[in-house]
């Protein structure tokens, strides 16, 4: 098979894809801030079907993309819990089991004292 051929098997797509949203959670653990970052059309996603719905595929929670392209990115099964998008644009990117929101940070059972 050629590489052309190859690079559009689902597995081929999704081993590219996990390399490259291993990077990028990597780079956010470690507290990298990504600034004017061109990720549009970045493919951080499995191919369809290649994964289970209920994980998250890139978990970047807690990352800071400021003025980042993420046009027509493939973020499918993705979580941004707590995420800094300001001026981040997201146009037509795939965002199919997007998980967004802030994680829970207090817990109920805490008792929280006035200083």
């Amino acid at each position: 098979a050629s590489r052309s051929e190859g690079a559009r098997r689902p597995e081929c797509r999704t081993a590219t894809a996990t390399a490259a949203a291993n990077a990028l959670m990597i780079l956010c653990a470690a507290g990298m801030q990504f600034d004017g970052c061109d990720l549009s059309r970045a493919t951080l996603s499995p191919a369809d079907g290649a994964w289970p719905a209920d994980r998250p595929f890139l978990d970047v929670s807690g990352g800071v993309f400021l003025h980042c392209n993420l046009a027509k990115a493939k973020l499918n099964h993705a979580r941004l819990e707590g995420c800094t998008l300001e001026g981040s644009v997201l146009a037509g990117a795939d965002l199919g089991g997007l998980q967004l929101g802030i994680e829970r940070i207090l817990d109920a059972h805490t008792t929280y004292n006035r200083v």
